[in-house]
Parts: C-alpha cells; sequence; structure tokens
C-alpha cells in the first residue's frame, strides 16, 4: 500500500530519497543519479545510457557507469530492454526498499503512541470504553499492529463507529478453538 502512495505521488519521492539515501547505501553520486533521473522523468526526458546522463551532471561516462553498476550489484535498480535499442533505467527496487524503510519508521512512529490515539487521531474522535475494547481484543487475536494500521488507512471508514464495526465483523469470523482437558487414564 505504501508503494501505491510512493508511485500516485502522495508520498513524496525526493523527499523520501533524500532522507534515506543512506540507509540504503548510496553515495552522493548515486542520490545525485537518482534525482536528476527522476527530475527529468517527470520533464517527459527519458534517460536510457550513461552517455545521455552525463550529458546533465559532472560525472564522466565512466564514473556514471561504474555508480550504475554498483547500484545494481546492491539490487536497487536494474536496466530495462524495451526493444533491442531501447533500454530504461528502472529504480523500482530502490523504492521498494524505499517504501519499507517508510513503512517501518512511520509504524514505529505510531507505536510510541497508544492504537487508541492512533484510531482517534484519525478519525478525530474519542472512542468509548466498549470500542477500546473491542480494539484489545483485535490485537489479542490477531496479534499484529500492522494489521490494524493497514485496514485503519486501506478501507474507507466514514466514521470510527464503523471502523470499530467492521473489526467486531472480523473477530466474529475468528472460530476459536478451545482445548479442553481430559483425563485420557480415567476416560474423563
Amino acid at each position: 500500500m505504501i508503494l501505491d502512495f510512493i508511485k500516485n505521488g502522495k508520498i513524496n519521492k525526493k523527499l523520501l530519497l533524500i532522507e534515506n539515501y543512506k540507509k540504503l547505501g548510496l553515495n552522493e553520486n548515486q542520490y545525485a543519479i537518482v534525482s536528476i533521473v527522476l527530475d527529468l522523468d517527470k520533464a517527459g526526458i527519458q534517460i536510457s545510457t550513461p552517455l545521455k546522463l552525463s550529458e546533465y551532471m559532472n560525472l564522466s561516462v565512466e564514473q556514471i557507469e561504474k555508480e550504475l553498476s554498483d547500484m545494481m550489484s546492491k539490487h536497487l535498480m536494474k536496466f530495462n530492454v524495451k526493444e533491442k535499442t531501447k533500454h530504461t533505467l528502472d529504480f523500482s527496487p530502490l523504492f521498494n526498499k524505499l517504501a519499507i524503510i517508510f513503512q517501518v519508521k512511520t509504524l514505529q512512529e505510531v507505536f510510541k503512541t497508544s492504537p487508541y490515539e492512533v484510531i482517534e487521531q484519525y478519525f478525530n474522535d474519542l472512542l468509548n470504553n466498549t470500542q477500546k475494547n473491542v480494539v484489545d481484543e483485535f490485537l489479542k487475536v490477531k496479534q499484529s499492529p500492522t494489521q490494524l494500521i493497514d485496514i485503519l488507512i486501506g478501507r474507507k471508514f466514514k466514521t470510527a463507529n464503523d471502523f470499530i464495526k467492521y473489526l467486531s465483523a472480523v473477530l466474529a469470523e475468528e472460530t476459536v478453538i478451545e482445548i479442553t482437558e481430559y483425563d485420557w487414564l480415567r476416560n474423563e
């Protein structure tokens, strides 16, 4: 889902890249290459070779080839071959990794606060004790705060009450198998 937000421009690619390029193992030249390719792509200019890219940078073709090769070895980019003579630089592996970094960072920030606060802030509405109990039960059964957030963000709930009703329905679908005690020696 985060990747969709990046693709749709709801999350700023350039800002995400600036904040995290070192975490990906990119150096400043590699950051510049990705940044320039993004800017040129936005302007409708497709970059497909180091020679073409060198026209927009103060790096030699050899330096650009070295940096691209390093990014490929780190699985941060690939070349797409569309025709025998047409190639494009594909940074989707880099943005997949950025999406993961962003999601982890976001979840860490979200769960510094209680799940109730996240839901209350999202809907700008306070939860009552019954609603909080549903959230607690969901987290107890599903044991996944990330699933709770995915449901919250991924579906179009108009109110906190609609969200809680949905969680209740999910919980109602859960089948709970209880283990009973049986004394096998005494047939009890």
